[in-house]
């Protein structure tokens, strides 16, 4: 869910629509703009449990990870996201920043 081009209420208000229709993934990036700040805002007050959270991260090295994560919990308002989606493996190099010991998968498992 990509909405940085559009003002926040709006943003928002189109969050509590898809929510009173019965929509209950959210799918967005740390690369998407301003999208987990707003999405986290929309969804702020209600039941956690009513709705699955995703958002992709890019392959990176352990510790980056470990930090994204933790500001997308941030940025979300949020004590955990459902799934985190590995995003843009593309090389040989983005494999082994993923899959090594110390990757970005060890990361996530950890989180």
């Amino acid at each position: 869910m990509q909405l940085p081009d559009v003002p926040e209420e709006e943003a928002i208000a189109t969050v509590h629509r898809a929510i009173e229709l019965g929509i209950n993934h959210y799918e967005t990036a740390r690369g998407y703009g301003n999208s987990e700040e707003r999405l986290g805002k929309a969804l702020k007050g209600f039941d956690r449990s009513s709705f699955i959270l995703t958002t992709k991260i890019t392959p990176k090295h352990y510790q980056s990870y470990r930090q994204y994560i933790e500001e997308s919990l941030d940025r979300l308002q949020v004590e955990y996201i459902d799934n985190f989606d590995i995003h843009g493996i593309n090389n040989d190099e983005h494999v082994d920043w993923t899959f090594r010991n110390g990757g970005a998968l060890e990361a996530l498992r950890e989180a």
